[in-house]
Order: C-alpha cells, then sequence, then structure tokens
C-alpha cells in the first residue's frame, strides 16, 4: 500500500514567510497548497481537503483565529497558528478557537508534534514522538 503524502496548507500574507514554509515543506516531500488571504484560504481549504493547516493569525480580510475555529469545526484539522504577537491573550484566544499549536515567527525551530500529523501519515513512529522541522535561514534560502 502506497500512503500519499501529508497535505497541508499554508496561509500567510507575507509572500517571503510563506513562500519560505512552502518551499521548504515541498522539499521535504509534503503536498502543499498555499494561499495569502482568507477568502481564499476557505475555498483552496474546502477543495484540497489538507491533514494540517499552517495559519498566520493576521490576515488582510480575515481574522486566523475566526479562520481556525471555522476549519475545526468543518473537519476538525490540525491547526497550527504563526503570529508575530507574543502576548498571553493572543495565544489563549488562539487554543480557545481551535488552534492545536500556536507559533510566533521569529522561533528558529518549528515542532510538528506528532499529534499535528495523523499517525497513519507517519510510519514506524513512536506515539508521542516529535518532528523537529528547522526553518531555513532567510538569507540563504530565499534567494
Amino acid at each position: 500500500m502506497v500512503t500519499s503524502p501529508a497535505r497541508i496548507l499554508v496561509v500567510s500574507h507575507d509572500p517571503a514567510i510563506r513562500n519560505l514554509i512552502s518551499r521548504f515543506l515541498t522539499r521535504q516531500n509534503y503536498e502543499i497548497e498555499a494561499t495569502e488571504d482568507g477568502k481564499t484560504a476557505i475555498a483552496v481549504f474546502q477543495q484540497f481537503n489538507p491533514d494540517l493547516v499552517i495559519l498566520d493569525s493576521d490576515l488582510p480580510d480575515a481574522s486566523g483565529y475566526n479562520l481556525c475555529q471555522e476549519m475545526q469545526s468543518a473537519t476538525g484539522v490540525f491547526v497550527l497558528i504563526l503570529t508575530n504577537r507574543t502576548d498571553e491573550a493572543a495565544r489563549t484566544r488562539a487554543f480557545s478557537q481551535g488552534a492545536d499549536d500556536y507559533y510566533n515567527k521569529a522561533e528558529v525551530y518549528i515542532p510538528f508534534q506528532s499529534a499535528l500529523i495523523p499517525q497513519p501519515l507517519l510510519p514506524n513512529r513512536e506515539k508521542g514522538s516529535q518532528i523537529k522541522v528547522p526553518l531555513p535561514t532567510w538569507e540563504r534560502d530565499l534567494g
């Protein structure tokens, strides 16, 4: 039986972040779709049916927190919120609206908890183990 790669939707208004994450995850053999706004994100979400959504909290036309809640209620998809905010209120809001994890964009590593990617997509992994996905440096990988 051939396992298809995990499908990841990346939603960020910032083209540098959107492209960096998309390019890096594509190189890791994930199937990627990327959008820059909430309206497009919902349309792609419904067609693409992702296993994971990496979602910017601040989009030009929508609240990432509200999109998270909408996506969670539709399919129960795993959602990782990316933000520039560091306050505890933003973190609390993300989790209260269904986010599975929450990271500041300035962090060097984004640990994808094994719980974020469904187990059938991670064969031969021990339950509870972590996958560390290092984000490449801006200067080296954006050029």
